[in-house]
């Protein structure tokens, strides 16, 4: 039997849960999860293998309007993800169409060649009460894009990621497998550490601090079963500082903890973490900083 694999996109507005559908169809955590939205910075490719099937994952930040040199960057990043690829699924929720979501059809419009399939995943469905509700909801979005599917979705109760999974599988072309199960994240193992250092910030610090803080790896020892990890928080104010902290270092030790006993799970070696928080006044805004901590435009 004939193998299908290709590169599938995965786009939408912030806080749709885009990167829990990639966990859940990868059955492992490949990208960092919060709430809050904007929790996605960098791209994360994973590839998910079942059966005959081989999917290569691209988890793009959530398209909002621009507000820092930052977003900006954002906003390209979601560009370039659309180009090149095989199929895109389109996530989107219980909110209905937005403003956010007619910018990325645009832009999927403009950018996405060869007009690939793209998927409509609508997901949070378990909020949503009544068929008439879902129905209305559907109808809203059919005349917006030619979908080669409509899934309904809703990761926290496990249900309809089979057939998304089908979805995408009927819409990737026949070709060969590109990769195994070991290579199925390209984020190296600093971002990725980085990136898990940020989820804690987003999960337990509130208000705009989260978004103002920028991880960036300062130390990486790597010994026999050992892992030595050091790592600035960058924010834009002292008072932000002050709140990463908290009382008595209470925060910043939550945060730590949390983070090395995911990376100790992940990677099944002791983790040594330490972290540092600095300010660092309008880095978001600052083209030397932004390349400096990583975000290249």
């Amino acid at each position: 039997m004939p193998t299908r694999c290709g590169y599938v996109s995965i786009v939408g507005k912030p806080n749709t849960g885009k990167s829990s559908i990639l966990n859940a169809l990868a059955g492992r955590k490949l990208s960092i999860v919060s709430s809050k939205p904007g929790t996605t910075r960098h791209r994360v490719h994973g590839a998910v293998t079942k059966g005959d099937v081989q999917a290569l994952f691209i988890d793009a930040p959530g398209l909002s309007k621009p507000k820092s040199a930052l977003d900006r960057i954002l906003e390209k990043m979601v560009s370039r993800s659309v180009e090149g690829i095989d199929a895109i699924v389109f996530v989107s929720d219980d909110r209905g169409v937005q403003e956010s979501d007619r910018r990325m059809l645009t832009t999927i419009r403009l950018r996405a060649k060869d007009a690939p399939p793209v998927i409509l995943c609508l997901n949070k469905m378990d909020r949503v009460n009544g068929k008439g509700r879902i129905a209305a909801l559907i109808d809203s979005w059919k005349d917006l894009y030619p979908w080669s599917a409509v899934v309904l979705t809703s990761v926290a109760r496990k249900k309809g990621l089979d057939k998304l999974w089908a979805a995408i599988a009927e819409a990737l072309p026949e070709a060969p497998f590109e990769t195994t199960d070991d290579d199925s994240v390209a984020l190296d193992d600093k971002l990725y550490a980085a990136d898990v250092v940020r989820e804690k910030v987003l999960r337990l610090v509130n208000a705009e601090v989260p978004h103002a803080v920028a991880v960036v790896i300062s130390r990486w020892e790597d010994r026999e079963n050992c892992l030595t990890i050091g790592a600035d928080l960058v924010v834009e104010k002292d008072n932000q500082k002050r709140i990463l902290i908290g009382a008595g270092g209470g925060m910043i030790k939550m945060i730590g903890t949390r983070a090395r006993q995911d990376l100790e799970q992940v990677w099944g070696c002791k983790v040594y973490l330490e972290l540092f928080v600095k300010v660092r006044e309008k880095w978001r805004d600052s083209a030397s900083r932004l390349a400096e901590y990583g975000y290249q435009d």
